[in-house]
């Protein structure tokens, strides 16, 4: 009897796979976004390989980008969000090898006289979200006041309107943001930005600097000491992933340099 009953628990013990919670907050395309009632992106799409690799099911868990933390405190399993991989984070959770590594973009209005970060020191500067790489970068300006927008639309609204001086957004926004291309883009932000569009606001954006860090690697994260074993499953399904050329066929689709 103990036997069969051994027998049944591995039996179902394999029948079933595990199912973990990942936190996300879609609203930073292309990397997690909605489009048509579905988180969408280049982090979705990551997930959804690694799971299948890894041999777990996932369920999502939205909250804003702030809040993250937090969801990870009350239970959730993991987080996928464009999150780079930070020393102050690094002492609060455990990250994943690296699926992409971004760029940092100094943007402003063409015919600006900036050359540098240093030509922002006192200046107001823009970004998208609170808590990020943009506005730690924005913070480490002397006497610079940061501007936090809440979305890409706003972000560019304030930009072009002079609300601000510059902006910094990650090298994955480029698109949007230089090019007016709005094609991997959530729905709500794609209607704004098209309405930006018609309206013609203010001038053209550009570059005037770019900056690499060790913060621009984007990783999938656990709460600090939980999850080992899986994190190994999802770091050797990031690997295959790596080598096989998904990750970059991944990238390639949305326009993510």
């Amino acid at each position: 009897m103990k036997k069969i009953l051994v027998m049944l628990l591995v039996f179902c013990g394999l029948s079933f796979s595990q199912t973990l919670k990942f936190v996300t907050s879609p609203d930073d395309p292309p990397f997690s976004y909605m489009k048509d009632g579905k988180y969408t992106g280049v982090d979705m799409e990551i997930l959804d390989n690694v799971a299948k690799r890894a041999g777990f099911d996932y369920e999502i868990v939205q909250t804003s980008f702030e809040r993250i933390g937090d969801e990870l405190d009350l239970g959730a399993d993991f987080a996928i969000s464009s999150i780079a991989k930070t020393a102050e984070r690094s002492a609060k959770f455990d990250f994943s090898d690296k699926y992409y590594e971004a760029t940092q973009l100094f943007v402003a209005e063409q015919g600006n006289d900036f050359i540098s970060k240093d030509s922002l020191i006192g200046k107001k500067i823009g970004v998208i979200n609170s808590k990020s790489v943009q506005e730690r970068l924005a913070q480490s300006i002397p006497d610079a006041e940061v501007i936090v927008a809440g979305s890409l639309v706003n972000l560019i609204v304030v930009a072009k309107t002079g609300k601000v001086d510059a902006i910094i957004v990650e090298s994955t926004n480029a698109p949007s943001v230089l090019f007016n291309d709005y094609e991997n883009v959530s729905e709500k932000d794609k209607m704004g930005l098209d309405m930006l569009r018609e309206l013609n606001l203010g001038k053209k954006l550009e570059i005037f600097h770019i900056e690499s860090s060790d913060d621009g690697e984007f990783c999938i994260i656990t709460k600090k000491g939980t999850h080992a074993g899986e994190l190994a499953k999802i770091n050797s399904a990031l690997e295959s992933m790596k080598n096989d050329g998904t990750i970059a066929k991944i990238l390639a689709k949305y326009k993510v340099k």
